[in-house]
């Protein structure tokens, strides 16, 4: 899910420049980090991070959640721009 979202941002920059620095940005990430697949207990993570967003008003992207999931299943930390998994819960999430 990780490599899908980056991929897509690649696909919609809006010009050279954005694309090239998306681009260096997913070729860092494969090169440089080992990134899990979602499994079992990504997938029972994501059921709880999503029900606790829910109970509170919120309604977080699936692909957010799975990210968001994997990384909470496999105790990693999760870098990344996006404010927005800042809330979710029981995530430590590191802005880049």
């Amino acid at each position: 899910v990780t490599i899908g979202e980056l991929s897509l941002g690649v696909e919609l920059a809006r010009d050279v420049e954005e694309r090239a620095a998306r681009e260096a940005t997913l070729e860092a990430v494969e090169s440089g980090f080992d990134v899990p697949d979602v499994d079992h207990g990504g997938g029972l993570a994501y059921g709880r991070l999503v029900s606790r967003a829910r109970r509170r008003g919120r309604r977080p992207s699936t692909r957010d959640a799975l990210i968001a999931a994997t990384a909470v299943a496999n105790d990693l930390p999760l870098l990344t721009q996006d404010v927005g998994f800042l809330a979710f819960d029981s995530l430590e999430v590191v802005l880049v």
